[in-house]
């Protein structure tokens, strides 16, 4: 379903103003006005109209060619990093419908996965910060990064990151019994895996994804630590849970152990190093 005129894509209400200068900002971040017109619905001609109101001047056709750069290979090579941060693009990240932008945001206490990423690939754009409003009423301060790179998304492929992943996800073929496993179920659980540490000290894990997706964590959870989990099932999507310390720590520990990047809040929890309860 499209957006209604009028309202931002995440459901808060935004007058015409805020919706023209975040339009500008996109395209000053590397959107282009087709894309812009369609996110917005309104014509490519309008979005132009607004750049032009702005003293926004249009982009050349070298720089529309190569606005920012970045490592064309990042994915193609087979690394601890590139298997994490495929993982967290698997979960949290989004190839829009042209398959040119790859884009995730995060909230701004996951920062620093943002700014590992950004220096992965090393793209010289910038991160954007801005705050999210939910229908409720509810701030989330957000981290967002959009890069323009034909080439990454088609490698990422391979990583499973496709258009409607939510949707279509698969578990990579290559990747079972790889080296790179764990980094890449590592990436995906610090996306789209909870950590839940009660008072009385039981922790808790779960992790949610496509059926293909989470059948592929649980069977490595399986092979790894004996732990199949307990299954909860719908029909787009699966959920798996681990608890106490028989099932969830020898899990946790399991994905977080050696080298690579990590997010340190659930790191922490599963290991015992903080008194917060939740990640």
């Amino acid at each position: 379903m499209y957006p209604l005129r009028g309202l931002h894509k995440w459901g808060c209400l935004m007058d015409n103003t805020q919706w023209k200068q975040e339009a500008v900002h996109r395209y000053l971040l590397g959107e282009n006005t087709t894309e812009l017109g369609r996110s917005y619905r309104v014509a490519g001609e309008t979005v132009r109209n607004w750049l032009a109101a702005a003293g926004v001047s249009r982009r050349s056709r070298a720089e529309l060619n190569r606005l920012y750069s970045y490592r064309l290979k990042a994915f193609q090579e087979r690394t601890v990093e590139a298997a994490y941060y495929a993982g967290l693009l698997m979960a949290d990240g989004n190839i829009t419908h042209n398959k040119r932008m790859l884009q995730i945001a995060l909230h701004q206490r996951d920062l620093a996965l943002l700014e590992g990423l950004r220096e992965f690939l090393t793209y010289t754009g910038s991160i954007t910060l801005f705050t999210r409003v939910h229908p409720s009423g509810v701030l989330s301060p957000m981290a967002s990064l959009r890069i323009t790179a034909p080439d990454v998304v088609q490698a990422l492929r391979a990583w499973g990151v496709v258009p409607r992943k939510s949707r279509l996800g698969k578990y990579p073929t290559f990747i079972k019994g790889h080296p790179l496993e764990e980094f890449y179920l590592r990436g995906l659980f610090d996306g789209d895996g909870c950590v839940h540490l009660r008072p009385s000290g039981k922790l808790f894990l779960s992790f949610c994804g496509t059926p293909d997706v989470v059948d592929g964590f649980r069977d490595w959870c399986w092979r790894t630590c004996r732990q199949p989990g307990s299954l909860d099932q719908s029909p787009t999507y699966h959920v798996v849970r681990f608890g106490g310390k028989r099932a969830a720590q020898p899990v946790g520990l399991a994905l977080y152990r050696g080298e690579g990047p990590r997010l340190l809040r659930k790191e922490t929890l599963i290991t015992g190093g903080s008194n917060a309860s939740k990640g």
